[in-house]
């Protein structure tokens, strides 16, 4: 028995001792194949990525949803620059930048992005664009940093009083292993989240994407620093809507619109909550992103495109 078990401590360090290695080989590999496409400043002693693109005033902000890097904004940045200037970044953690001081929720992020334009010289006012969790980031922003903030467009954006707890009850044992299987610390260092990435992320892609730009978006989100920074925002979750709740609106008669897709709308609840948002401003509407997934960014871009220069006519 003593020698069975030797045998399987041996056989799993060797396990072990190749899993790692096979993700710190992929990582760098990953970094060689994809350079970073933007340029860095200092953000508490850390790298943080940004792209700028195009000249003309007011100066867009992009921020996507957790999980994600900018990369995600790309259909969207590409378009809106032939108008003004417009930037995306990347969260501490995600894709190019460096990670970031935890917690990670909003009220850590929303400084990190004040900073981040000051050290870019990137001139207010700001027209902020947030999805799915980078919108309750946006909000947060305009309400902390109301003189910055010229307009504001949320798509699809949470709501700080829904309920994100997953209810497991009735998924079978086998889906729930798996579950934990991907998101535990343990797999993101031996590579087994970054084996089934492609294979996670395929449902969120669009046919509007590249092959290039699908695999560099599941490159970058395989790295455990990139799945780190995923696992601590969405911990903290939670908190991050809390501290959005207890901050004071400040939208009250700045241009707002809400774009909500057409497959989360079916979901009382979800209209129930995106109307709420509307409501934010009194000069907020509403757009509905036909035939489009939570994934408004990568389905219909044209929609937020149109969005964003809405509000700079109206900024005007």
């Amino acid at each position: 028995m003593n020698k069975i078990m030797q045998l399987l401590c041996v056989g799993l360090i060797i396990l072990l001792f190749v899993g790692i290695s096979y993700e710190y080989i992929a990582t760098k590999y990953d970094d060689l194949r994809y350079p970073p496409p933007g340029q860095f400043v200092q953000v508490n002693g850390r790298n943080i990525h940004y792209v700028s693109m195009g000249h003309n005033a007011p100066t867009i902000i992009l921020d996507v949803g957790l999980g994600a890097d900018l990369n995600w904004w790309n259909l969207v940045q590409s378009e809106v620059s032939k108008v003004a200037r417009v930037v995306s970044f990347d969260r501490p953690g995600y894709g190019w930048s460096d990670s970031g001081i935890s917690p990670r929720t909003s009220k850590q992020i929303v400084p990190e992005l004040h900073e981040l334009l000051q050290a870019a010289k990137l001139k207010s006012p700001y027209i902020l664009v947030g999805h799915s969790f980078g919108g309750a980031n946006m909000r947060l922003y305009a309400n902390t940093y109301p003189e910055e903030v010229a307009g504001l467009i949320l798509v699809d954006a949470c709501h700080e009083d829904q309920n994100f707890e997953e209810d497991l009850s009735n998924k079978n044992i086998l889906a729930r292993c798996k579950n934990y299987l991907l998101n535990s610390t343990l797999s993101h260092y031996v590579g087994i989240s970054r084996w089934f990435m492609a294979e996670s992320f395929e449902p969120f892609f669009s046919s509007l994407m590249s092959r290039q730009l699908r695999d560099e978006i599941i490159a970058k989100a395989s790295g455990v620093k990139s799945l780190r920074a995923r696992d601590n925002e969405m911990l903290n979750l939670r908190e991050s809507l809390l501290q959005l709740k207890c901050s004071k609106n400040a939208l009250s008669d700045k241009p707002l619109i809400v774009i909500t897709a057409e497959e989360t709308n079916k979901d009382p609840e979800w209209q129930k909550y995106q109307k709420q948002l509307v409501s934010l401003s009194k000069r907020g509407r509403q757009i509905i992103a036909e035939n489009s997934s939570h994934m408004i960014n990568v389905d219909k871009p044209e929609v937020i495109v149109e969005a964003i220069k809405e509000i700079i006519e109206l900024c005007k």
